[in-house]
């Protein structure tokens, strides 16, 4: 909040944080804008892809597996391959089974450890259920309202009722970077403004019968 004698300045601001759908499940993301239904078949190879890369990212950072970026993109790309050679419908049904049984059909050709298919789907586990967050957003709607002080001067607000700010948005809104809801509004105060006019009048006032008296005298 802003103060000075004269006015008070109110700023609001409020920061929902982006799913990054647009940029990490590109197919999610079209399929989210312009479906009516949320079809797995088009976005589901994809995203698993990009589920398994994160996790081997974190295996990667937490020092649980070799730090070999190379390897593990051509462990992604391998994956990646795999499904697109393979029906939609086999695919959907394959990566409904069992993660742990999935991953170690998929690396067969890589020869890894008895452990990894277990490690690897665990660390997969946190970015999957973000994403399931997301995906229960799909088709939703959000209304905030915000009572604002004085009179409204800047805001992204979709609507504005007397001194009430609404914000109507869908997961669009959220898809890819943060979504801000932002405001700021001002209440003048003229009583000092008017004191300090009065008390100028009256100095004036003052200094011009001072001044005839000296003269006149």
């Amino acid at each position: 909040m802003f103060w000075s004698p004269f006015l008070k300045k109110y700023d609001s601001r409020m920061v929902f944080d982006g799913q990054r759908v647009k940029s990490e499940y590109p197919n999610l993301f079209f399929t989210m804008i312009k479906s009516q239904s949320l079809d797995s078949a088009g976005w589901a190879p994809e995203a698993f892809t990009t589920l398994m890369k994160k996790g081997l990212e974190d295996l990667r950072e937490g020092a649980l597996i070799e730090d070999d970026r190379l390897y593990n993109d051509r462990m992604v790309n391998h994956v990646k391959n795999t499904f697109a050679k393979v029906e939609d419908e086999d695919v959907m049904e394959f990566i409904r089974g069992n993660k742990e049984t999935v991953i170690s059909e998929l690396l067969k050709p890589f020869k890894i450890d008895q452990e990894f298919p277990k490690m690897l789907s665990d660390a997969m586990e946190p970015h999957e259920e973000k994403l399931k967050g997301t995906l229960k957003l799909f088709d939703d709607r959000f209304t905030i309202k915000l009572l604002m002080p004085g009179q409204p001067l800047n805001t992204n607000a979709t609507e504005i009722i007397n001194d009430t700010l609404i914000w109507d948005f869908g997961i669009d809104s959220l898809l890819n970077g943060d979504y801000t809801l932002q405001a700021n509004s001002i209440i003048y105060n003229f009583l000092p403004f008017q004191k300090l006019i009065l008390s100028v009048i009256t100095l004036l006032l003052f200094i011009f019968l001072l001044t005839r008296t000296f003269f006149y005298d």
